[in-house]
């Protein structure tokens, strides 16, 4: 059917002395309809939609029972309704025919159906607001050296210009949300008035009326940098909609970049961060103007970065082991009911006895992990052995599965005595090396030989090195009287 603006179109490029062919071409029409409607044989007021069918409707007979699922199921899909008829008729629909469903489902809904979601266009004045958000980035599949890297990525966006920049993290606790905050305003240059944010366990609790209660800490940074915090309601990400909508977008660029990198796996956590800043300056150079514009709106930094810890007190149990953020570490037995002062940042723990720095450690990400050093707790197992059965932390005791197999090799040879013998095996690991002692362990078990710690410690224990014999003639000390004489002279 012909439209009014292809008729404009094709009469002022036929003025202007175009020939009909290239103006039919322009218009998206025939030569022969252009030449009809150039000789005026048609006219728009005998042009009218047409209100009739040309082919049978097949769904006329059990278009009931269509209406009727669509009464009761108002979200219910058309495919799913269309392999409902079909099991009800068979031999009767063709595939072909979905299509044709899914245009009458259309128009009935248009008519009968529900009303959807409005979406609200908003307009931020410059400077006012920032979003941040954390995604999860695992779906990439990247890896370090071959090994997967689950990992969040934090992003900070300013609305008014879609300006954006973000941080690796691999936790949503309070001290990475912090740290990233912060690297993003400092690498943004300039605080917006008003920072929103999600609900995080980790920065707004519910208090008991049902009122926000705001981390301090939180509170604090932001204060620092000029901001007022602000947070969405509870499972209402659209009030993050800037945010959201482009973490689909940035994940579908480094999609594509890695497609034309032609791998998933890079060398270094660096390395893979230096890719990813490739991706956001290409992204934050679309809108560079506009941020410019913006930036002259944003809160000047302050001088000095704030200190991005927390210092938690904690007792050593006597276990040999301190409860801290919901996780279990081991220590030295040396520290047994000592109090610690932990100073807990986004990555790492260290613990201090008063200001002496005794130990430190890899923070674990989630909550009801362990991370127990087989190290700290050998020599008293050693003279307990019989706690090495039901040892809560067992596994923590198999650092590698050569061990594991050599356990279950003396499990297999010697039932009753396996855990005296395994636990003198990883002393000697204790004592010696860990890596000799698999090597050790390795060329037994592939001798079919029982590892056990006699035949083992011929294997690891280093051999005295042999001192070769000097024969030396006896020195002539006359000779050094030489030397006085020549002083004399001299």
């Amino acid at each position: 059917m012909v439209t009014e603006k292809q008729v404009f179109i094709l009469r002022r490029l036929l003025e202007r002395g175009n020939s009909i062919s290239e103006a039919a071409r322009i218009c998206g029409i025939s030569r022969a309809t252009a030449r009809r409607w150039a000789k005026g044989e048609v006219s728009m007021a005998q042009k009218k939609r047409r209100t009739y069918r040309t082919r049978a409707n097949p769904f006329e007979d059990v278009w009931f029972e269509v209406e009727e699922l669509l009464w009761r199921c108002p979200t219910l899909g058309v495919a799913e309704i269309f392999r409902e008829l079909c099991r009800s008729y068979p031999d009767r629909f063709s595939r072909g025919q979905l299509r044709t469903l899914q245009r009458q489902v259309r128009a009935w809904r248009a008519v009968n159906g529900q009303g959807k979601e409005i979406f609200f266009p908003q307009e931020y004045p410059p400077g006012k607001f920032s979003q941040s958000d954390v995604t999860s980035m695992n779906r990439l599949r990247i890896t370090i050296e071959g090994k997967p890297l689950r990992h969040l990525y934090f992003r900070l966006i300013f609305p008014y210009s879609n300006w954006e920049t973000g941080e690796i993290c691999f936790n949503e606790n309070l001290e990475t949300v912090c740290w990233a905050v912060q690297k993003c305003i400092r690498r943004a240059g300039g605080a917006a008035s008003e920072h929103q944010a999600d609900n995080l366990p980790s920065v707004v609790r519910i208090g008991p009326k049902g009122q926000r209660v705001v981390n301090p800490k939180y509170r604090a940074l932001l204060e620092h940098y000029g901001s007022r915090p602000r947070f969405t309601r509870p499972h209402s990400p659209h009030q993050d909609g800037d945010v959201e909508r482009a973490h689909g977008s940035f994940k579908d660029e480094i999609r594509n970049a890695l497609l034309l990198r032609g791998s998933c796996d890079f060398s270094s956590i660096e390395q893979y961060q230096q890719f990813l800043r490739e991706i956001e300056h290409r992204r934050q150079a679309r809108v560079a103007e506009a941020f410019a514009r913006e930036k002259c709106f944003l809160r000047p930094l302050p001088e000095k970065e704030l200190h991005i810890c927390s210092y938690e007190k904690v007792k050593v149990s006597r276990s040999s082991t301190i409860r801290l953020k919901g996780n279990v570490y081991s220590v030295h037995p040396r520290l047994i009911g000592l109090w610690l002062t932990a100073e807990v940042w986004p990555d790492q723990l260290v613990l201090y006895v008063g200001a002496q720095e005794v130990d430190r450690k890899r923070r674990l990400v989630g909550k009801g992990r362990t991370d127990i050093n087989w190290r700290h707790v050998i020599k008293e197992l050693l003279r307990k052995p019989g706690a090495f059965a039901h040892y809560r932390y067992r596994e923590a005791l198999f650092p590698s599965a050569t061990l594991k197999l050599a356990y279950e090799k003396l499990k297999e040879a010697r039932p009753t005595e396996c855990d005296v013998e395994y636990l003198r095996i990883l002393h000697l690991a204790h004592e010696t090396m860990l890596s000799r002692v698999e090597a050790g362990l390795e060329a037994l078990m592939k001798a079919g030989k029982v590892p056990e710690l006699s035949l083992l410690k011929e294997l690891v224990q280093e051999k005295a090195p042999e001192v070769p014999e000097v024969n030396l003639p006896p020195v002539d000390l006359k000779s050094f009287d030489s030397l006085l004489t020549r002083k004399e002279e001299q």
